[in-house]
């Protein structure tokens, strides 16, 4: 075996060189290659191994056109040789069952590479031939075995493979117009071009995979077994593939429904004694088939647009996000576990550097999940007499206590997205429009005030505040998201400013909320460094007893609504802010610092905010001046900056779509803002 080795060695590094026709007849080649592969015992399980990986390459190397032309007719030939001489599909799927794990994926990557480079020539009878062997192969395999998950694997890969060939395919432009002007054209041209060619493969593979389905998901011994998890995890691969092609290629196969609308056989899992990574494998799939994203790993490229899916699409979500809100129902938060370790790059378990306790991809997924099936709940079934909300709100008082299970400590019940969603900007974006919407069906039936969305984490203005202080309000970070098409930030930027044209009051009580959220804490702050600093014969203790019954109930609202500025009248020695890296000071506050000795009251201040805080309610919510709402200032400043870059890159034609409806929204808060601005001169108390 060691001259089948040589030869096969040989063969393998011209190949990899470029192609180069060996010095050796067709005739030859193929019967060491067929020997290695019929035999693997007795030819040696490196030659069969090298006799695989040769003919994987060659498939590879045929279907993409990386050969010379000399290359490409030699191994043409012997290809067709090894499949109509020495039956090579044959003896592939027969390697699918070996017990060397090895081997058996070394067959099944032989055998995708083999139908799709059939699928690339007009060899497409070949290829039908070779699928409908693989599918028969898979139906006779018993569950759990090597040969099965070879098949599982297998029919991905193919799938795979028609995606990535229709996403390379798509014409390529520089020019953010000519794209903009044809993207239409283009998705639909490219889609039918490769669809057809799917579909006779998924004709063969339908009737097979129907029953394999119902095979796995209905068997009960995947519950207890510890096998089951590899089988597992290529079965859901293959159900996300197959949602992956039906949103792309627009084709609605009943396998490419099956994820939909036997959703409660795969919630199953979640139920049973199953590996952890089976559990979150799952909830990733259900995320990512309600966002509409099966595949986003795969670096397939843009999907087509979903306006232009199959007319059961809607449907069968609407199916899933029911299935989903059942066992919630049924308590499954309760019951679900989430792993309080991460693991890192899949080596040990670990801690979260951080501190967090719990796997926040699970939490991200779980999160999304629900947040995603209420709103495709509430937008499929109209409420009566109000239950629905009833329920979309008990759904969200669970999610929010599962989370307050898992670690999650909220000062602020609203603070729960940007906690959860920290890491992934996109899933974070998903989540803030999906409770927008959901606060916008609560808001439409009469149920619920601000102060009930924020007890329930639904309030769309302190989400926004808290992206926006995540970002530093930083206008460029948003620029960034309105031409990234990673996010829905666009849709959901639109959403939100138009809620904020119509609830203005609302958003100011939300700023005001914060801020005194935010002067409680400084305060607090402020009043331990002046113990500790001030002048040990004027303890302040002294003087708030000194002061009476009253000088407490003023501290006390002091507490809530101090506004948030710097402590500009503290000599240099007592200074509590660092004037040179604060966004709200200048040089001219720097110098009335060193320039005073004059300390401000709290009971002052709390009067001076207590004032302000009436005239929000007095005057219809209107805005508060950089004194008394500093948030609100920060927001709409981002806001105006936004616009005006906005308008500038539309005037020089730089931005990637025409942005007049979204600079029409800012104008009006501008103005509206701009309009109102004479109501909120304040004058201290």
């Amino acid at each position: 075996m060691d001259e089948a080795f040589s030869v096969l060695s040989d063969a393998y590094g011209r190949v990899r060189a470029g192609g180069t026709p060996l010095n050796r007849a067709v005739g030859d080649l193929s019967s060491v290659v067929s020997s290695c592969v019929a035999d693997p015992a007795g030819g040696g399980l490196k030659a069969t191994c090298l006799s695989l990986s040769l003919v994987e390459k060659i498939a590879t190397g045929l279907s993409k056109g990386s050969l010379s032309e000399e290359a490409t007719a030699y191994f043409q030939e012997l290809v067709a040789v090894l499949k109509e001489r020495h039956a090579l599909a044959e003896r592939l799927l027969s390697v699918f069952g070996s017990q060397d794990r090895i081997l058996s994926h070394l067959a099944a990557k032989c055998v995708s590479s083999l139908v799709t480079c059939d699928l690339q020539t007009s060899k497409k009878n070949d290829c039908c031939s070779i699928w409908e062997g693989v599918c028969h192969a898979a139906s006779q395999q018993p569950y759990p075995c090597n040969g099965l998950d070879a098949c599982l694997w297998s029919f991905t890969s193919v799938i795979k493979d028609v995606l990535k060939r229709n996403v390379e395919h798509r014409p390529g432009n520089d020019s953010a117009a000519v794209i903009t002007q044809s993207i239409t054209v283009l998705l639909t041209h490219s889609d039918l071009l490769f669809s057809e060619d799917f579909k006779k493969l998924l004709t063969i593979l339908d009737p097979h995979l129907m029953g394999l389905h119902m095979k796995l998901l209905s068997e009960e011994d995947f519950c207890t077994a510890d096998d089951w998890g590899t089988t597992l995890m290529m079965f859901m691969d293959l159900l996300e593939a197959l949602t992956a092609a039906r949103i792309r290629l627009k084709t609605c196969f009943p396998s490419q429904r099956l994820l939909f609308l036997q959703t409660p056989l795969l919630l199953k899992l979640l139920e049973c004694n199953t590996d952890y990574f089976v559990q979150k494998k799952v909830v990733l799939l259900l995320k990512r088939s309600l966002l509409y994203k099966p595949g986003e790993d795969w670096q397939l490229g843009e999907g087509s647009p979903i306006l232009q899916q199959d007319e059961w699409l809607g449907r069968d979500t609407w199916a899933l996000a029911g299935s989903v809100l059942q066992i919630v129902n049924y308590g499954w938060l309760k019951r679900m576990f989430v792993n309080p370790r991460t693991s890192f790059f899949g080596g040990n378990f670990e801690t979260c550097p951080d501190g967090r306790r719990s796997d926040h991809v699970m939490l991200r997924a779980i999160s999304l999940v629900l947040l995603k099936s209420l709103e495709y709940g509430v937008q499929a079934v109209p409420s009566v007499g109000g239950s629905q909300t009833v329920d979309m709100l008990t759904f969200i008082h669970e999610l929010l206590v599962f989370l307050g299970q898992q670690g999650i400590k909220l000062k602020h019940s609203c603070s729960w997205v940007s906690l959860v969603f920290s890491d992934q900007d996109d899933d974070m974006i998903e989540a803030a429009k999906a409770l927008i919407v959901l606060y916008s069906h609560q808001s439409s039936l009469g149920f619920g005030t601000d102060a009930t969305s924020c007890d329930l984490g639904l309030n769309p203005h302190c989400h926004f505040i808290f992206l926006l202080r995540s970002v530093v309000f930083d206008h460029s970070v948003l620029l960034d998201f309105l031409i990234s098409s990673e996010t829905c930030f666009l849709e959901y930027f639109v959403r939100y400013l138009k809620h904020l044209r119509d609830d203005w009051g609302g958003f100011c009580c939300a700023c005001l909320h914060f801020d005194n959220s935010d002067s409680e804490r400084q305060l607090k702050s402020r009043d331990t460094q002046i113990k500790t600093l001030i002048d040990p014969c004027n303890d302040i203790s002294t003087l708030n007893e000194s002061e009476g019954p009253n000088a407490a109930a003023s501290q006390s609202d002091a507490a809530c609504c101090l506004p948030t500025q710097p402590v500009a009248h503290l000599p240099p020695r007592l200074q509590l802010v660092d004037y040179g890296s604060s966004e709200d000071s200048g040089e001219e506050e720097m110098d009335a610092c060193e320039g005073s000795c004059a300390v401000r009251r709290p009971e002052t201040i709390a009067q001076e905010c207590n004032v302000a805080y009436k005239q929000v309610f007095a005057r219809g919510g209107g805005p508060l001046t950089a004194e008394a709402c500093s948030m609100y200032e920060k927001i709409v400043s981002c806001l105006k900056e936004l616009r005006k870059v906005l308008s500038r890159l539309q005037k020089r034609n730089l931005f990637p779509y025409n942005p007049a409806s979204l600079l029409k929204l800012l104008a009006l808060i501008e103005e509206k803002y701009i309009g109102l601005m004479p109501l909120t001169k304040f004058t201290p108390v």
